[in-house]
């Protein structure tokens, strides 16, 4: 039995095929990683694995794998949050459970996903945790999520987690070449992927977030324009691109590192290095320490938005701080 299609996850995919050869498949696993990075692709393959009549072959297509890939073999199933709610219920989970109870229809093991695992809401999660003290003997629950400290620390000890990592900037850029991108492109969509190479396959679909980076550098680069009428119009419209998700925090902290190491990375080795002259400009209103406690602000204004605090103030104030660093 193999894993294979999941792109740069050699970790990952080592560590479930040591278990698949030893047969030792777990009742639960927990898939970390930021969007993008294959969680639910990994948590398919991985059922395929054991559920494919053929052993698991790369590019199958026995009965088994063409029901997988058409998401209607009995014996895997996915469940997620409806898209009108932000949570997932304990609806949902008491669905998967109800099912839980049936034994394989056509293997010797039933495989049940669980995406975005960490928006679960409370009741769901201790719905969840009694299943995983006491799950059958035939069944393998599978956990999706980005954020391990939004979920129950019981959780995770029952869980083995494996962790999805950023794959290099490099690698995305050559994947997204054969996109028919040129190199230019191709690295510019890579530095704003967050190393995720979902998020850079939206990007190269959608020529818009590659204009609303320029809209939003080609502010960032022009300080004298930070009043606060430009500073409020902009950030409004910023915060709602980043909850369109947009990569909003990404390309801000890539920004403000840019322009703290310029004067050693040179322009090959900045993020957006087709303003390597905005860059160097900006750079050289501010000293070493006020380059360092730009990039600070910026992590602080990331992490805000990212936990959803005051979102509607943060960019903000974020903008007015920068703007009272760059006039000394």
């Amino acid at each position: 039995m193999k894993v294979s299609g999941i792109s740069g996850q050699k970790e990952a995919r080592e560590i479930i095929q040591g278990q698949l050869e030893k047969e030792r498949v777990s009742h639960a696993y927990l898939f970390l990683g930021r969007e993008g990075l294959g969680k639910k692709a990994l948590a398919v393959e991985l059922a395929r694995s054991v559920l494919c009549s053929c052993g698991g072959e790369e590019n199958c297509s026995c009965t088994c794998c063409k029901k997988i890939d058409h998401d209607n073999h009995p014996d895997l199933r996915i469940f997620k949050r409806t898209e009108n709610r932000r949570e997932l219920g304990i609806d949902i989970i008491r669905e998967m459970q109800r099912r839980l109870a049936f034994r394989p229809y056509e293997g010797q093991r039933r495989f049940f996903i669980i995406a975005e695992a960490d928006r679960m809401t409370r009741q769901a999660a201790n719905s969840l945790l009694k299943t995983l003290e006491s799950p059958p003997d035939y069944a393998t629950l599978i956990l999706l999520a980005e954020e391990e400290e939004l979920l129950l620390p019981t959780i995770l000890s029952r869980c083995q987690q494996i962790r999805l990592k950023p794959i290099p900037k490099s690698r995305i850029a050559e994947e997204l070449k054969s996109l028919d991108l040129t190199e230019e492109k191709a690295s510019l969509i890579a530095g704003l992927s967050g190393g995720s190479p979902g998020r850079a396959r939206k990007l190269a679909e959608d020529e818009s977030l590659l204009e609303r980076r320029k809209e939003i550098l080609n502010f960032l680069s022009r300080p004298e324009e930070f009043n606060y009428f430009n500073i409020f119009q902009r950030s409004k419209k910023w915060l709602d691109w980043f909850k369109e998700d947009f990569p909003l925090a990404d390309l801000l902290m890539d920004w403000q590192r840019d322009i703290m190491i310029v004067e050693q990375a040179g322009k090959e080795n900045l993020s957006n290095f087709d303003y390597y002259s905005e860059i160097k400009a900006v750079r050289q209103r501010l000293s070493a320490g006020q380059a360092v406690q730009a990039l600070e602000l910026a992590a602080g204004a990331v992490q805000d938005l990212e936990n959803n605090v005051r979102s509607d103030l943060v960019l903000q104030v974020l903008m007015i701080k920068l703007k009272t660093l760059y006039s000394g």
